[in-house]
């Protein structure tokens, strides 16, 4: 199945049944889309190709200044697997990176730790 995800997406409730109050439950076409990334691991390795990855060593995030501010660089796809070739790691390692949220304009977001205890230093 091929995984669409609209531009401009309008946020629609939707109300789960069987509770209560009615706030406990409510999703939109965001979390929904999130959902679907989740539990479907086709979904989630096709979104890796439009998805935006922040980079982290050992779990602290790689920052940047931007004029008197640290701001964590989204990084795209290709950039990634440029980046993993230029140190010769396999593009197999995007695979460890973890789905931490999503845009409004769906764009997953995806994070990746260059460094584990099991791998010891990646880079």
């Amino acid at each position: 199945s091929t995984l669409h995800c609209a531009q401009n997406l309008e946020r629609t409730s939707v109300t789960c049944r069987g509770h209560n109050d009615p706030h406990h439950c409510i999703l939109d076409q965001l979390d929904l889309y999130m959902f679907k990334l989740k539990e479907d691991d086709d979904a989630c390795w096709q979104a890796y190709n439009s998805g935006t990855f922040f980079l982290f060593y050992n779990f602290s995030p790689f920052v940047q200044r931007k004029g008197k501010a640290l701001v964590a660089p989204k990084l795209k796809t290709a950039e990634i697997k440029r980046l993993l070739q230029k140190f010769q790691k396999s593009e197999k390692m995007i695979e460890e990176s973890v789905l931490v949220g999503c845009s409004e304009e769906c764009t997953p977001y995806f994070a990746l730790d260059l460094v584990t205890e099991s791998r010891g230093l990646v880079f």
